[in-house]
């Protein structure tokens, strides 16, 4: 139905929207720090670009992707694949 769905990225897995928006990308959450210490960074880093590979490609038009301060490293560096804009 028409709407908003709000859930985790392990929830929307087989969904598809039309606008997707995802928030807490920024260096401090990902990689997650509580992944991070249990399973070593690069296991942290395996598991997080494999969630957010599934938020990306929940979206059918529209994708937005948020984050404070530094944006994390596990998004994409070329700045031909995004716009970027500041919001004050």
């Amino acid at each position: 139905p028409d709407g908003i769905y709000y859930g985790t990225l392990h929830a929307a897995k087989g969904l598809e929207f039309d606008s997707v928006h995802i928030a807490h990308c920024s260096s401090d959450h990902l990689p997650n720090p509580r992944t991070s210490d249990a399973l070593g960074v690069d296991e942290a880093r395996a598991e997080d670009l494999r969630l957010l590979y599934v938020g990306v490609t929940r979206a059918r038009t529209n994708l937005a992707i948020s984050y404070v301060g530094a944006k994390s490293q596990l998004l994409p560096a070329d700045p031909g694949l995004f716009e970027e804009r500041s919001i004050q």
